[in-house]
């Protein structure tokens, strides 16, 4: 499989009657897809999707298909994440090393993820017993553990999925595809690799063409406060400069989680002020984080949790007039 360097007009131009792009993430796709559907936006009729998907979700469409048809080997359980380092979890408390575990919970998911790449590089208990490590020897054991725990409850893993995705293919379940093209993928283990190969006639590998780096510039800030709205003052003189199709500006800030309230209200005073003003309805502002609110800080579950607490003795006045203001649980308009 060869790799090219192409933009994303010509990997779409690739696309022909019969061919199937796969993504490694979903974001990678939903760029594809909106490139697509602004280049076709001013052609007149309807226009088919392209045959672009995220790994996972062509997978999962693919064993959901499978599971419409009654294949035998499609029925069981898929097993998510959680359910996943459950599993594990409930496999250390039972066993004989318990004791001495330092952190049973932590071990779960490290133990799980080991697993998942020994099976994606289709290597089994055998190639952990044969170093003669007490480490290797004991996840072998719990790996058998883990499969005849799977067996019995009808649960079906990740790899074992990828695995009978490549019988259905082999046998004539599924349709293959005449050429797969896969986009920005790197090392491709061999579990998946086998189930490309059985899922087309015909594999390439492309990337996509990136830009040279562009000069950076260091600038100081005297407080946390001003280095936001420094970000947020050159992200809006960039917009104001685009004479033709508005650019997509990403701002990293590694401490997103922490300080997310005062990142909006910061970039929402450069951007919209007037989203503050009482009279002003609600719309969607022109950013967004990729990190999101913890639930109970959403103004709907946090007004429900807020209701809850009127029946304590005290409660803080400051929260209390929040809570009679609130437009979620009576007509505010009546107050």
């Amino acid at each position: 499989m060869e790799n090219q360097s192409l933009n994303i007009s010509q990997v779409l131009h690739k696309l022909e009657p019969g061919c199937l792009l796969l993504t490694p993430n979903s974001r990678l796709r939903r760029r594809l897809m909106q490139h697509f559907a602004k280049s076709h936006s001013t052609d007149q009729g309807v226009c088919p999707s392209p045959a672009i998907f995220a790994f996972n979700q062509w997978c999962e469409e693919n064993w959901l298909q499978l599971q419409d048809r009654g294949w035998p080997q499609a029925r069981g359980i898929l097993l998510s994440a959680a359910q996943r380092e459950n599993l594990w979890q409930q496999l250390l408390q039972r066993s004989e090393a318990q004791q001495q575990l330092i952190c049973p919970e932590l071990l779960a998911g490290q133990a799980d993820s080991a697993w998942a790449t020994l099976q994606q590089w289709q290597l089994g208990q055998d190639a952990l017993r044969q170093y003669q490590q007490h480490d290797g020897s004991l996840l072998a054991d719990w790996a058998d553990q883990f499969s005849q725990l799977c067996q019995r409850l009808g649960f079906i893993s990740q790899e074992q999925m990828l695995q009978r995705l490549q019988c259905a293919f082999a046998e004539g379940e599924l349709t293959q595809a005449n050429k797969i093209l896969l986009l920005e993928f790197d090392d491709i283990p061999p579990l998946t690799l086998a189930l490309l190969q059985a899922a087309g006639t015909e594999l390439e590998r492309i990337s996509l063409c990136h830009q040279a780096a562009p000069k950076t510039h260091l600038v100081a800030a005297e407080s946390a406060e001003q280095e936001i709205q420094l970000a947020a003052q050159w992200a809006k003189q960039h917009l104001a400069q685009a004479t033709a199709e508005l650019p997509r500006i990403g701002i990293i800030d590694p401490l997103l989680g922490q300080r997310r309230e005062r990142l909006e209200r910061l970039f929402t005073q450069t951007f919209e002020p007037q989203y503050f003003l009482p009279d002003t309805e609600r719309y969607t502002l022109p950013f967004n984080f990729s990190a999101g609110l913890p639930l109970a800080q959403c103004p709907l579950v946090d007004t429900a949790l807020q209701l809850l607490k009127l029946n304590h003795q005290q409660l803080e006045c400051e929260r209390f007039c929040q809570l009679l203001h609130s437009p979620y649980w009576h007509n505010n308009h009546q107050l």
